[in-house]
């Protein structure tokens, strides 16, 4: 480390508040998997770190009336052998399990993997590698080195349970000003990517996500893919969740999320809408919603060069979600 700063380690939510409000360059210590390599780096230079493992209240997972609390310091392989969780949530285990390694899985939890950085070939680099080049805007410059003509970061964000989570309607508890407030997660993330392309430095302490219970007749899945089936940050995922009439209404709800091809996580609506209309349809036209969904990605999709991997090949990639159709439909 070739910085100086102060540790704490609170007891409780209300002191790590208070240790948060005392330095105006504190930040929050979750499993570090993504925080300590970045301080390393010389990217993440706080002036003090509050760890959240002395905290007993956000590694619980709770039921509550129509709905399933997670902890924010619940670690992902908890996520993947917790009983609730796979009983109601079997996809976001499911996600957890394509994250990184068995070790990053021990020490990694849902908050930090929500909250980690957005990656770039330029930015995720030693103090003396970046040196060549001036700053972007993710180091207090005025530029990308991706898209040069950008007026804003275009870093990709990479989460794995992102999009499980938001295919489920997720909401975030958080303390604000010590108000405990909820927010949809997908409300949170788009205010929380949209700071000046940086990740760690909203003054907000997670204590949770909250997850309404679906219909037993739910159907959800996950695919990642990457370059190797483990480690290794996805090239693209994606989670879809259809929700049968009887739980909304009179028509099929179908939620599509894809992550890891642009800043934040997106969701199909021009699939979704055409999937819920024609869903009854015997036989059902999954060809037409794969190459619907494809066609959405790559209108949508803001691809950098961030891996080894090819522009074309990763466009290639896109057709992994059909297997997510395939499978639901």
């Amino acid at each position: 480390m070739m910085i100086r700063f102060n540790y704490s380690a609170p007891g409780t939510v209300r002191e790590a508040l208070t240790l948060l409000g005392r330095e105006e360059n504190a930040i929050f210590l979750a499993g570090g998997t993504d925080l300590v390599p970045l301080m390393k780096y010389g990217l993440k230079k706080p002036s003090s770190l509050i760890s959240l493992d002395g905290v007993p209240e956000l590694g619980q997972i709770e039921k509550r009336p129509g709905e399933l609390f997670i902890g924010s310091m619940s670690t992902l392989g908890t996520l993947i052998s917790d009983p609730l969780v796979n009983v109601h949530f079997p996809v976001l285990s499911d996600a957890a399990r394509h994250v990184a390694s068995p070790q990053i899985r021990t020490m990694g939890t849902i908050g930090g993997n929500i909250l980690q950085d957005r990656r770039c070939i330029y930015y995720n680099q030693t103090r003396d590698w970046r040196q060549s080049i001036d700053p972007c805007f993710k180091t207090g410059g005025r530029v990308c080195h991706q898209v040069p003509g950008a007026d804003v970061c275009r870093a990709i964000y990479h989460s794995d349970l992102a999009p499980a989570l938001l295919a489920l309607d997720a909401l975030v508890e958080f303390h604000d000003q010590n108000k405990l407030m909820r927010q949809s997660l997908e409300d949170f993330l788009h205010a929380h990517i949209s700071c000046n392309g940086g990740v760690q430095s909203i003054q907000k302490l997670i204590t949770g996500f909250v997850l309404p219970y679906q219909p037993n007749d739910t159907r959800c899945r996950f695919v990642k893919h990457s370059s190797r089936s483990a480690i290794d940050f996805p090239i693209i995922n994606g989670a879809v969740c259809c929700r049968p009439p009887s739980a909304t209404g009179t028509h099929v709800h179908v939620k599509i999320i894809v992550g890891a091809v642009a800043p934040e996580p997106m969701a199909l609506e021009a699939t979704q809408n055409l999937i819920a209309e024609q869903i009854s349809e015997s036989p059902a036209p999954v060809r037409g919603w794969i190459e619907s969904a494809v066609a959405e990605i790559h209108r949508k999709s803001a691809l950098i060069r961030d891996t080894g991997m090819s522009m074309k090949n990763r466009q290639l990639a896109f057709g992994v979600v059909g297997k997510l159709l395939e499978e639901i439909c």
